[in-house]
């Protein structure tokens, strides 16, 4: 009777110490599954500041000069110094080479193609803000259902040079209350003064206003053509602030995704830039 006693505590020690075992490995294994999600939760933040760097350095170069772009209410303002906006394209490449090496948090890659000039989308009303040499255009890419939501544009210029006059080459006036009309507003600053003037046109017809010298050379062009497309063309160094007046909030962006962010093979990012949001 005592030999089976004592096989029964051996027993009962073995099944607790068995149990004991079993509770640490499982411990170990649940304290390794913590770990693992712990990684992965630094490795997303990591990936989500790695992102956010690169996008507020590209944000940064596209407003030293190229286009400052900023939001009051329904009007948004792209602000472009000409005489910096030359430097865009070297900043992006300089930028680009010095996060290839690996931004703080993690790896990181730009699409510099796409951002080969500076350009923006105003959303949700799909207009394209495209600068190239010499020329920025504003273009409602849905054509009607874009040109729909756009009210007008007030372009206000700077110039370090006599004031020049506004002149209208052509030009095709509506009422305020026309459905097709939206409002222009052209203001320039010079050394000696400043201009102003402002109209409704169609927005589904050519006008063109021209800014020119005392001897009539011609130093900016602002063509307005259908869909309410506006080019603005410059022959000199100026400060041009192109506001765009909308009937409803909007936001700007990067039209493709252009950054890539990652920290570890899993967890990677790929998006637009916000450049501006009201």
């Amino acid at each position: 009777m005592g030999k089976v006693k004592k096989g029964l505590t051996t027993l009962s020690v073995l099944l607790l110490a068995s149990a004991i075992l079993y509770l640490i490995y499982s411990f170990s294994m649940y304290s390794n599954s913590l770990k693992e999600v712990n990684n992965d939760i630094v490795d997303f933040d990591n990936t989500n500041l790695c992102f956010d760097s690169v996008s507020y350095g590209v944000k940064s170069i596209m407003a030293q000069g190229a286009m400052n772009i900023s939001i009051s209410g329904n009007n948004i303002s792209f602000k472009k110094n000409t005489s910096l906006s030359t430097q865009y394209a070297q900043d992006i490449l300089s930028f680009n080479q010095f996060i290839s090496g690996g931004c703080s948090y993690g790896n990181a890659s730009m699409d510099t193609t796409e951002l080969g000039r500076p350009r923006a989308y105003i959303m949700p009303q799909n207009i394209e803000v495209d600068n190239f040499p010499g020329r920025v255009t504003f273009t409602p890419q849905n054509s009607t259902a874009s040109a729909g939501q756009v009210m007008g544009y007030s372009i206000l210029i700077r110039i370090d040079a006599a004031t020049p006059t506004i002149n209208w080459t052509g030009i095709s006036i509506l009422t305020p209350s026309d459905p097709h009309a939206m409002y222009i507003n052209i203001g320039v600053q010079g050394n000696d003064g400043g201009r102003s003037n402002s109209t409704y046109i169609s927005k589904e017809a050519f006008s063109e206003v021209k800014l020119l010298t005392a001897s009539n050379q011609t130093l900016a062009t602002f063509q307005f053509n259908s869909s309410a497309q506006l080019k603005a063309y410059y022959a000199t160094d100026m400060v041009i602030e192109t506001i765009v007046i909308l009937n409803e909030s909007a936001h700007v962006e990067t039209r493709a995704n252009i950054i890539n962010a990652s920290v570890s093979e899993g967890i990677t990012k790929k998006g637009k830039v916000m450049l501006s949001e009201s």
